[in-house]
């Protein structure tokens, strides 16, 4: 059996012999041309001249008088369009997102070649367009509704705000393809349009030199492509070689596979050169041929499989090692795959690169912001105020000493560098990659492109380089061959190990978020879900149809995100399979190798961190890890080690706390406060009543921005906003006020009234701590969720000071507090809310008046014996001042500890909190990292 490349050059060898120089051959990647030149050279036998050699995108590049304009720099200009036509003035941070998806939408449009005029008509004007042949009854009368959702005069604020970005859409389409076109560029999609355009209306001509166009390999075409296609062959110069099997695609129709949806239509539209019976083999048996399904318990056992499958010399000879491939459908597997391969494996070559973001040099980058916001951190507290961040071009200093920086750190590794060390070598190579980036962003910004502050700078910069990879070099089509899916378009191997071929990862879960909703994007011939899902069909069959020896692994586990079940196709395969394909079930499971388990050891802090600790103070959450686990509060507060937030389009749990609090202090501050003198039950009760549901959306969605654009997030990914996440703020409010207005009436509740003193606002305090023969003035501050006076049924008559912290959890035993020492130890249930509202309510002790602390457990309020009171022993919390003698006491005995140099940050005993620690790896308490 041949394979399809030597197919396609024996053809081309039959029809032009030696002289294939006017000959083009269109690829949907580089990687193929050198396996063709390769049959190419074994045919001739004698020199030739060999073709020209292109991916689509390079032709369509070629045949243009405009560059690909940088992405970074699209998204800049289409966000000062989009602040221009909309007057909106979110930060270009938090934009960048809606940018990216902006532009790949516009992208689609273009490569599909819709109308831009008629998709984005006034939603409205759907009603009136009748079925255009794509639409069945069910999906018209949803197109009708989404026209008839936005006649409605009643919108609610999310649809006025889409309602307006959509009438925003001709302007920013436009306006971003002048701006570019302008200065001779384009975006990828504007450009192939541009051409696609040119060469049907005669305005560009073909080049004379291309007097025959092999277009091979392809599946999926967009319509950009599909009209060079028909160009090419109206001008009698193309040549088409679809790469198929009459298994999944046959040209008559065949069975119901998604791995022939396109390309039966490609044939119909342009045929094949290829003679059909070159193109039925999956079913056909041949040799000692076998294919095995793998399941196993971890991704880790797939890659360690590797060692032996390429161990047996019936799947791998590494005097033929090119016709063996390692498919990784979970690119993340490349490292400990490299790590698996047997020592006399040979040549390797790698087609994934290797990400930049685990390199040195990426680390370097961090660091060096990080560095900077210790400078911008001490600057403040010198000032005693907000220091402003260097913004525009006042960040080109900053950027020149990163710059130095890298160019230092590479010649430093090009030093240390051999020239068999592979490792060094792709760290001297991420260093100029990262100073290419890094200077890629110094022209954006001294062109005015990029007007951000420097956090925001570094946001971009860390992001882009996460998403860049350092190529391997090599020679292609020599050695085993390590590749991702999309890299083996048109190539065929005689042994295939594909691994990771779960549900969600073959096929990729879809990312079908755009600004263009799903039945337009149907309507005019866009991108959606279903094709993504066919063209991954065609790659999986398409590696299986001409292989010898099969292996398919996938990981059976269930764990976050990964459902723990083989892919569709692969289940599609089994189900369906022709009674000659013999397919056998096997287990793998991960070589044990007994390691020394880690002891987590004492820590000692630097003489630096505690000048900076007695000038900065502390916030009672940093006490809470400290009493919880010193090493912990060591890797967090001391190191400065931080998790990665990442803006994953689901809310996290704090941030979801964070949006609540804010809805509840404009209702209680802005909405209630000043109406009356005093609170009551009956009052918030009556403010509920008369405030409509829309009222309520309408503070969650403000409430949402504010947060966004609060200056202590700037650091931080946007929260995602979802009409999940506005549903559930809505429901953690209304069971606050209706505790507070319905469920207060009755005998049992904690107050009768209240005046609203003031939300979310910091207060600190000091304290008189010995440290060794000294004595240290100590500064606690926090932010408290909620102050105000009320009166109490313990006290009635006497006006008390509450002190609320909002909990968006339901209350646990870990608020069961046996006595006050139990507050400062870290047992199994260290009631670490308690001790923060406890520490806020020492600030008001000497206010002359009772404090009450209270813990407002949301979720828990509906429940009949539910109770806010903090209790010690059962008995509630109705005065601190009782106790606060005591308090402050075993708390300055344990900063008194803390601010001690001479004592180490030793790990916490109680092993259940280590459960959800992000630092439980780094101590070597677990091997297990923290799934969350």
């Amino acid at each position: 059996m041949k394979y399809f490349l030597e197919l396609v050059a024996e053809d081309l060898y039959q029809r032009f012999g030696h002289d294939l120089s006017h000959t083009l051959v269109l690829f949907p990647n580089k990687r193929a041309s050198l396996f063709l030149n390769d049959y190419l050279g074994r045919l001739a036998k004698a020199p030739l001249w060999a073709p020209r050699y292109l991916s689509i995108s390079d032709l369509f590049t070629s045949l243009s008088d405009k560059t690909v304009a940088d992405p970074i720099e699209s998204v800049c200009r289409l966000y000062k369009r989009y602040v221009d036509c909309t007057g909106n003035n979110e930060r270009l941070d938090y934009f960048y997102g809606w940018g990216e998806r902006l532009l790949a939408d516009f992208d689609d449009v273009d490569k599909n070649m819709a109308d831009p005029a008629k998709l984005f008509r006034d939603l409205r004007d759907y009603e009136a367009l009748s079925d255009n042949g794509f639409l069945d009854e069910e999906q018209l009368e949803q197109l009708h509704k989404l026209s008839a959702d936005f006649s409605d005069e009643k919108l609610t604020d999310i649809q006025k705000r889409f309602d307006k970005l959509w009438g925003s859409m001709p302007a920013l389409y436009n306006g971003l393809r002048n701006d570019l076109a302008a200065e001779g560029k384009a975006y990828e999609g504007q450009l192939y349009r541009e051409v696609a355009e040119g060469l049907t209306d005669g305005s560009l001509q073909w080049p004379a030199q291309y007097k025959h166009v092999a277009i091979v390999g392809f599946n999926v075409i967009d319509r950009v492509e599909h009209t060079l296609f028909s160009f090419l062959k109206k001008q009698g110069v193309a040549l088409f070689y679809w790469d198929y099997d009459t298994y999944y695609a046959q040209p008559q129709g065949g069975r119901n596979n998604p791995a022939g949806l396109f390309m039966q239509q490609n044939m119909q539209d342009f045929p094949n050169a290829l003679p059909e019976a070159c193109f039925d083999n999956f079913s056909k048996q041949r040799g000692e041929r076998t294919i095995e399904v793998a399941r196993s318990a971890t991704e880790l056992a797939q890659a360690q499989s590797v060692n032996t499958w390429l161990s047996s010399p019936e799947y791998f000879n590494p005097k033929q090692a090119r016709r063996t491939a390692i498919v990784m459908c979970n690119e993340a597997l490349l490292q400990p795959i490299l790590h698996a391969l047997p020592e006399d494996v040979g040549d390797v070559n790698v087609t994934k690169g290797f990400p930049l973001g685990q390199t040195p040099a990426f680390a370097c980058v961090t660091r060096f912001f990080k560095n900077l916001e210790q400078e911008h951190d001490e600057a403040v507290s010198t000032h005693k105020k907000p220091q402003p961040w260097a913004e525009g071009e006042a960040c080109l200093p900053v950027l020149s000493r990163l710059l130095d920086e890298l160019k230092k750190n590479y010649r430093d590794t090009i030093a240390l560098t051999s020239p068999d060390d592979l490792l060094n070598q792709l760290y001297t190579e991420s260093y100029f990659q990262a100073y290419t980036l890094t200077n890629r962003f110094t022209h954006f910004v001294a062109s005015g492109l990029l007007d951000v502050q420097l956090p925001t700078l570094f946001k971009l910069l860390r992001a882009v380089m996460r998403n860049t990879s350092i190529p391997f070099h090599g020679e292609p089509a020599v050695g085993l061959q390590v590749m991702g899916v999309l890299e083996t378009r048109c190539l065929d191997f005689d042994n295939v190990l594909l691994l990771s071929v779960g549900e969600g990862v073959l096929p990729q879960r879809s990312n079908d978020a755009s600004f263009i909703p799903f039945l337009l994007r149907k309507m005019y011939g866009l991108t959606t879900p279903d094709r993504q899902v066919s063209v991954y069909a065609y790659y999986f069959y398409r590696l299986l149809q001409r292989a010898h020896h099969v292996r398919i692994c996938y990981n059976e586990s269930t764990e976050g995100m990964q459902r723990g079940e083989m892919s569709r196709f692969v289940r599609a395969l089994l189900v369906e399979r022709d009674p000659k394909l013999d397919v056998h079930h096997v287990v793998l499971e991960a070589a044990h190798q007994p390691t020394q388990p880690l002891q987590p050891q004492p820590a000692y802090a630097d003489e630096t961190y505690y000048k900076k600790l007695e000038k900065g103070g502390l916030s009672p959450s940093a006490l809470k890890s400290y009493f919880k686990c010193q090493l912990q509060f060591y890797y967090h507060y001391v190191l400065g080690l931080r998790t990665p937030q990442v803006n994953d389009g689901i809310i996290n749990a704090n941030d979801f706390g964070t949006v609540v609090h804010k809805v509840a202090e404009d209702i209680y501050v802005k909405e209630l406060k000043g109406k009356e003198s005093k609170l009551t039950p009956q009052l918030i009760a009556t403010y509920v009543a008369g405030m409509k549901e829309h009222h309520l959306d309408e503070l969650i969605i403000k409430a949402f921005d504010e947060v966004n654009h609060d200056p202590k997030r700037k650091d931080l990914p946007p929260i995602p906003y979802s009409r999940i996440a506005h549903h559930a703020v809505r429901q953690y409010v209304q069971k606050l006020l209706e505790f507070e207005g319905n469920c207060l009436r009755n005998a049992k509740a904690p107050a009768t009234e209240f005046s609203q003193v003031e939300g979310e606002g910091k207060k600190e305090m000091y304290l008189s701590v010995p440290c060794g023969d000294r004595t240290v003035n100590f500064k606690l501050y926090g932010y408290i969720d909620r102050l105000d006076k009320c009166v109490i049924r313990d006290h009635p008559g006497v006006p008390c000071q509450r002190i609320i912290d909002y909990k968006t959890g339901r209350r646990g035993d870990r608020d069961k507090i046996k006595d006050l020492d139990a507050l400062f130890n870290d047992g199994n249930n260290f009631p670490e809310n308690a001790l923060q509202v406890l520490i806020y309510s020492l600030m008001f002790v000497d206010y002359g008046k009772p404090v009450v602390p209270m813990l407002y457990y949301i979720p828990s309020m509906p429940n009949k014996d539910f109770t806010p009171y903090i209790c010690i022993n059962k008995e509630p919390i109705t005065d601190f001042r009782t106790i606060a003698p005591e308090f402050r006491e075993l708390l300055i005995a344990r900063l008194s500890e803390l601010l001690d140099p001479n004592r180490p940050f030793v790990p916490t005993k109680v092993t259940s909190h280590c459960d959800y620690c992000d630092y439980r790896l780094l101590c070597g308490k677990t091997e297990e990292p923290y799934k969350p």
